[in-house]
């Protein structure tokens, strides 16, 4: 067939059952202990200077349509959304531009974070 000008593809199909790796399996994590803590420590400390975010006038919202996951994974992010609510990590928004909850984490729950205006 292949004389003949035929195309072919060569296929090898392997069935590998897929891991998550854990957190401690993670090097970075082993070498930099108090970077990732067990249990997160608080929202961060009042600043002199707040970030914030300046708007031009005029500015509208931008529709974007909800982002779909399995049930499972669903589940397992309003636990996690559960436990940050009730340490208070995410915290009532006050903003027109954003819906009525505003997480200010980012990385890992308190790594690097940003305080932001109350009015934002």
């Amino acid at each position: 067939m292949i004389s003949k000008g035929c195309i072919y593809h060569l296929v090898r199909v392997r069935d590998v059952e897929s891991q998550t790796p854990s957190l401690e399996s993670v090097s970075v994590v082993n070498e930099f202990p108090k970077v990732f803590p067990d249990d997160l420590p608080g929202i961060p400390p009042e600043w002199e200077i707040d970030f914030r975010i300046d708007l031009l006038l005029d500015t509208q919202p931008i529709y974007i349509p909800p982002y779909k996951m399995a049930s499972v994974e669903l589940k397992e992010l309003k636990e996690k959304l559960n436990d940050l609510l009730d340490k208070g990590f995410i915290q009532p928004s006050i903003s027109p531009w954003g819906t009525s909850y505003f997480s200010k984490i980012d990385l890992r729950s308190g790594y690097h974070q940003l305080r932001v205006r109350g009015v934002d």
